[in-house]
């Protein structure tokens, strides 16, 4: 599993963050991968849209929706951005302190399940 470690609390998460006005939600998720990785990407499906306030998130100031895409690296290398400080590779039995207010272990798990059959149906809150 490609995680990222992020700068502000050096705990790690998988890549993803804001979309900007007027981004596609596929199209932000590449942009993240790239800027917080290194890594290109494309997208292969959209696996899940989670409420965060229902998914064991710490609390937060504003309500949002985490879109969850499944995706395949195309190219690039691991580098480090200003918002993060490392960019490894994980095996799903050994993840590192996670940035629980970004991903959970229990997210990350249920994607891989998506990856291994991409045939399951989009999860939605």
């Amino acid at each position: 599993v490609l995680l990222v470690r992020e700068r502000v609390d050096g705990k790690w998460t998988v890549p993803g963050g804001w979309a900007d006005v007027n981004d596609a939600p596929s199209s932000a998720i590449l942009k993240e991968i790239e800027q917080e990785s290194g890594f290109t990407a494309r997208v292969l499906k959209l696996a899940a849209i989670y409420d965060r306030n229902k998914r064991n998130h710490p609390a937060y100031l504003f309500h949002s929706w985490k879109l969850f895409f499944v995706c395949e690296i195309t190219g690039g290398e691991a580098r480090t951005s200003y918002e993060t400080t490392a960019v490894e590779f994980f095996p799903l039995d050994a993840l590192p302190e996670l940035s629980t207010g970004r991903s959970n272990a229990e997210q990350i798990r249920r994607m891989h399940q998506h990856h291994l059959d991409p045939t399951l149906p989009t999860e939605f809150d």
